[in-house]
């Protein structure tokens, strides 16, 4: 019963030190968000959420090739992840890695597992239709 209740306690202060690491993103304090994932992905090494949320961090600092790294990180962990695909497509566009963010978004867009993820998909393939993203 003990290692029940020392799993469950994990699981909740992972999934706290998580909404903290997002909050701070959004707040703009990435740094603390860094400090927070660190302890997130020492807690959890296996889960891919701390590796999208490291994305997240990254993507902010404008910092695309480990933003690319983190998601993919993230992918290895949970191929399915629809949401780590998307943010992986954004991430490769400020890139100029056109083709393979459409082929990314193609594969949501097709399977329509996580609606956030094909939410978002769906944005960035009418932006990449459009042409609002620089193709040069």
């Amino acid at each position: 019963m003990a290692a029940n209740d020392a799993a469950n306690d994990d699981r909740q202060l992972a999934g706290l030190l998580a909404e903290v690491a997002f909050l701070l993103i959004r707040q703009g304090e990435l740094d603390r968000a860094q400090t927070v994932l660190a302890g997130l992905k020492e807690l959890q090494p296996e889960h891919s959420s701390p590796h999208v949320l490291e994305g997240l961090c990254h993507f902010a600092r404008l910092d695309f090739p480990a933003a690319e790294r983190s998601y993919r990180a993230s992918l290895t962990r949970e191929p399915g992840n629809d949401l780590a695909k998307t943010f992986l497509a954004e991430s490769l566009i400020p890139q100029r890695r056109y083709r393979e963010a459409e082929d990314l978004l193609k594969q949501v867009l097709s399977g329509k597992r996580d609606q956030a993820a094909v939410t978002l998909a769906q944005g960035l393939d009418e932006g990449l239709r459009q042409g609002l993203f620089q193709r040069q």
